[in-house]
């Protein structure tokens, strides 16, 4: 009879214990949540998969490709933009992206890119990124760039391939009500 009384006194204890008990939750906290309109800009670049220099800013370029210190981009309405209003990688070359992800929904800022093109020469971009509010002014991330292209010479000068870890700051913080001014 022991061993059965036992059995059941831990029963009833473990019913105690967990979330139906009203026990806390386990895991990671919520990250914070920001208005993450506005300008933001590239203030701090580390590449984290080799010890190849950062790449530099191009004439062919875009926020965030080749990343550089100091490249701005903007957030409006959810979506990351290149300054022009255009929506970040979109329709490059002329072609729509294969795949194509860009949400800012204040907890984070994803973008998933994949796209080709041709022109007088063939290439492809892929673009993946995360990043997550520090604090209302202040983002951080990785991004994973990868690029091809069968053009000669090319115009990039470093490598822009990699993984970097980025810490975007926001500039500008449009007024309430107002859209994002590039």
């Amino acid at each position: 009879m022991r061993p059965a009384l036992t059995l059941l006194c831990l029963a009833l204890v473990g019913t105690g214990c967990g979330n139906g008990g009203g026990g806390s939750q386990v895991g990671p906290p919520e990250p914070a949540a920001i208005d993450m309109n506005g300008t933001w800009m590239v203030a701090a670049l580390e590449r984290r998969d080799s010890v190849a220099p950062l790449p530099t800013a191009s004439p062919i370029g875009a926020p965030l490709f080749p990343v550089v210190v100091g490249q701005q981009l903007a957030i409006a309405g959810g979506v990351a933009e290149d300054g022009t209003g255009r929506l970040l990688f979109d329709d490059w070359g002329g072609e729509a992206p294969q795949r194509y992800t860009n949400v800012a929904d204040g907890r984070s800022f994803l973008l998933d890119v994949a796209t080709a093109w041709q022109t007088s020469c063939a290439s492809t971009l892929a673009v993946r990124a995360v990043f997550v509010p520090v604090d209302d002014d202040t983002m951080t991330g990785y991004l994973d760039v990868q690029y091809t292209s069968d053009c000669s010479p090319s115009v990039l000068e470093h490598e822009p391939n990699g993984v970097f870890l980025v810490r975007l700051e926001r500039i500008f913080t449009p007024a309430l009500g107002e859209a994002s001014d590039r």
